[in-house]
């Protein structure tokens, strides 16, 4: 980890508070290239009514088209997602196909990662573009927004994720 990855997970945690203060599932992301920021997002799930409005997915649609010049006109290019959380599979997904080749997680996901998938396992086209993930950096930050969120809700499913996030953090 680097300097430069605390600043810009920092602003990724920044995301997910904002997202947490307007009532949704706070998680937060950050896309970079060369150390700079391409773009900030935030889930809005519940705000934007979408299923899929989840951080990382938004982020990287909005810069799609970007991200495919600079993919193809540098190939050099150190191109980087921080996310709070552990992408889900959708997440994930589109960060393979846009050719992220590191994603820096903050909080391991018990209920939906994906981090256990077996790229081995997969089609060439997916295994050739498999991201390097680095794991936990400001976990607890990540992981206590999340138990916060989870408290407040009172659907029966948020209990069984809030038991979960909660064993999760007392096994750090």
């Amino acid at each position: 980890m680097t300097g430069n990855d605390k600043t810009f997970m920092e602003l990724a945690l920044g995301e997910a508070r904002l997202a947490l203060d307007t009532g949704d599932y706070p998680v937060g992301a950050v896309l970079t290239v060369n150390n700079s920021v391409l773009g900030v997002g935030r889930n809005a799930l519940f705000s934007g009514g979408r299923t899929v409005n989840h951080a990382e997915h938004s982020i990287i649609s909005r810069n799609s088209a970007k991200l495919r010049e600079i993919v193809h006109d540098q190939s050099d290019a150190e191109i980087c997602l921080y996310t709070t959380l552990e992408p889900c599979l959708m997440c994930l997904g589109i960060a393979v196909m846009h050719r992220i080749p590191r994603i820096v997680v903050s909080c391991p996901d018990p209920i939906g990662g994906t981090l256990g998938i077996d790229p081995d396992q997969l089609g060439p086209l997916y295994k050739n573009w498999w991201p390097d993930f680095e794991i936990g950096l400001f976990k607890e930050e990540s992981c206590d927004l999340i138990i916060s969120f989870l408290k407040n809700e009172k659907l029966s499913s948020w209990e069984r994720m809030l038991q979960e996030f909660q064993g999760l953090k007392a096994s750090w």
